[in-house]
């Protein structure tokens, strides 16, 4: 979600966001593991527990998710929220399940798509080509936003529009 310069991230489960500022990858989520000491907490504190396998009830693979109602309230889909102010320095955003995070760092996967930055698309499906070359198969999420220019419009618009205004008075 968007509001002014602000991105708001709220994720649960294993779905991420890294947003690349001037190259550098930086995350903006929350991976929800089991292991998580905080996770782990929680659920017991909720009648759970996790396996050494690292499965809570010795079912699911994440501590926080839709869908797993015969493991409320220990999994729940209750998400994190992350806030992070825009800048001109930041690029795009890559939105993606463990598809894509089990197989390609955070750092590779910004690499591969600044070689697409103009087409956030093509950026996607390299992620994915790459992702699926080291072994992802299955339920693979990728999403590229590009937040590139985002705030070099507005000034551009009301630049324009101050323009316009100047030349109707004369």
């Amino acid at each position: 979600y968007f509001k002014e310069r602000t991105i708001y991230v709220a994720n649960a489960g294993d779905a991420l966001a890294v947003i690349s500022r001037q190259v550098t990858a930086h995350l903006v989520s929350k991976k929800h593991e089991p292991f998580d000491r905080e996770e782990t907490k929680r659920i017991r504190a909720a009648e759970g527990w996790v396996s050494p396998k690292g499965l809570v009830n010795e079912d699911a693979e994440v501590s926080r998710s839709f869908g797993y109602y015969h493991l409320l309230p220990a999994v729940n889909p209750r998400p994190d929220v992350f806030e992070w102010e825009l800048s001109e320095l930041d690029e795009f955003v890559i939105i993606a399940n463990r598809g894509l995070w089990d197989y390609v760092s955070y750092r590779t996967a910004v690499d591969i798509a600044r070689s697409e930055k103009d087409d956030p698309m093509i950026a996607a499906q390299k992620l994915r080509d790459f992702a699926m070359s080291y072994g992802a198969d299955g339920s693979t999420m990728i999403m590229v936003v590009s937040v590139a220019g985002l705030f070099e419009e507005r000034v551009s618009r009301s630049r324009q529009a101050t323009v316009g205004s100047i030349n109707e008075t004369e």
